[in-house]
C-alpha cells in the first residue's frame, strides 16, 4: 500500500476504504451465513449427518435455556431498559476489534475470503464478529424471547459447522495419508534435487507447496540442512512461474524462506493420483498420449526422467 500512497494517494486511500468496508461485512455478517449452509446428508454420510444435527439441537437448545435463566434480581422493566451509552461501547468494541484485526491483511493487500485458503485470515476477526452481531441482536426492537432463539440458532449451527469442518479435516488428512503411502510404495527412494510434477489432489485445505513439507520428511528426513532436497508442483498453478516450462535443463529455484529448492526441468517426475483409483507414475511414452488424465498432465508426463527413482528389492519393500 506505500507504493501505492506514492503515486495515486486518493486513489490507493479510495480503494483501501472500499475493502475496509467489504471486509467489515463479511467477515462481521457474511461469515455468519456459512454456519447454516447445511451439509448434503449423502456427500456427508448419514451418521456424520446425524451427530451434525445433534449438535446443532442440543448447543442451541442449551443456550436458549440458558438466557431464560434468572441472572439477577433485577426486575424485567430494569433489565430491559440499556443504557444508550453501553450499547455504543460495545458495538465500537467489535468494530475496534475487527479494525485491529484487518490492518495486517489490508496494509499487505491479502485478500480475506470464506473459502480455503483466504478463510484463514478471518480467524483473527472471530471476537470483533461475534461482540458486533451479539450487540445488535440484542438491540432489536422484538420479543425477548425471539433475540434469544436468533442467538441459539446462531451458536447451534455455529457449533454444526465446527462439527462439519472437523469431520472434512478428518477425511481429507485420510486422504493425504493413502496418498503418501502410495506414492512411497511406487517410489521407494528418489534422488535429490527432483521435482515431482501431480495432478491437482482432491485435498480440501492442502496445497502443493503445503504438500513439499512432507514430501522432504518422508525422502530426506535426515536433512537439516537450508537446502531442500525436493518439491511437488501443481502444475496447473506453477507453470510459468516457479516451474519454467516443459524442457530440459531449465533451471528451478523455489523460496520458502525456511529453505530453498534449487533443480532442473531435467530431474522432474509427474505423476496423476485420484483418491478412487491408484497413484501412478507417468511414463512419458505412454502418458504423454493418456486422454484419461488431464491434458497439462500428458505434457508434464513428456519430462518425467524415470532413472531419478531409485528401486529397492522387493524383499525391503515388503518389510516396509
Amino acid at each position: 500500500i506505500i507504493e501505492g500512497l506514492k503515486s495515486h494517494p486518493l486513489q490507493a486511500i479510495g480503494m483501501l476504504f472500499s475493502i475496509i468496508f467489504k471486509d467489515i461485512g463479511l467477515t462481521g455478517f457474511g461469515a455468519w451465513w456459512k454456519a447454516f449452509r447445511i451439509p448434503d446428508a449423502i456427500e456427508f454420510g448419514r451418521r456424520s449427518t446425524m451427530v451434525y444435527w445433534g449438535v446443532v439441537i442440543v448447543s442451541g437448545f442449551l443456550i436458549y435455556l440458558f438466557q431464560l435463566a434468572p441472572k439477577s434480581s433485577k426486575s424485567d422493566s430494569e433489565d430491559d431498559i440499556k443504557p444508550f451509552y453501553s450499547i455504543v461501547s460495545a458495538i465500537i468494541i467489535g468494530l475496534l476489534f475487527i479494525l485491529l484485526a484487518g490492518w495486517p491483511f489490508w496494509l499487505t493487500d491479502i485478500p480475506l475470503g470464506l473459502e480455503f485458503p483466504g478463510d484463514r485470515f478471518t480467524i483473527s476477526f472471530m471476537v470483533g464478529a461475534s461482540l458486533l452481531l451479539t450487540t445488535l441482536i440484542l438491540c432489536l426492537p422484538v420479543w425477548k424471547w425471539l433475540k434469544y432463539l436468533l442467538l441459539a440458532l446462531l451458536v447451534g449451527f455455529g457449533a454444526g459447522k465446527q462439527i462439519e469442518t472437523g469431520v472434512l479435516f478428518y477425511r481429507d488428512w485420510n486422504v493425504q495419508q493413502n496418498f503418501f503411502w502410495q506414492l512411497q510404495w511406487r517410489i521407494p527412494q528418489l534422488e535429490p534435487g527432483t521435482a515431482i510434477l501431480a495432478n491437482d489432489m482432491p485435498f480440501r485445505y492442502t496445497t502443493d507447496n503445503s504438500l513439499s513439507g512432507p514430501l522432504n520428511y518422508i525422502y530426506a528426513s535426515d536433512n537439516h540442512s537450508e537446502q531442500m532436497d525436493y518439491i511437488l508442483y501443481y502444475p496447473t498453478l506453477r507453470l510459468g512461474s516457479g516451474l519454467p516450462a516443459f524442457k530440459d535443463n531449465l533451471p528451478i529455484q523455489q523460496d520458502y524462506l525456511a529453505a530453498v529448492f534449487t533443480g532442473n526441468t531435467s530431474q522432474m517426475v509427474a505423476i496423476n493420483y485420484d483418491y478412487e483409483t491408484c497413484l501412478r507414475v507417468l511414463d512419458p511414452d505412454v502418458d504423454s498420449n493418456n486422454w484419461l488424465i488431464p491434458e497439462i498432465m500428458r505434457d508434464a508426463a513428456k519430462s518425467t526422467n524415470i532413472d531419478t527413482i531409485i528401486p529397492v528389492d522387493n524383499d525391503e519393500v515388503l518389510r516396509t
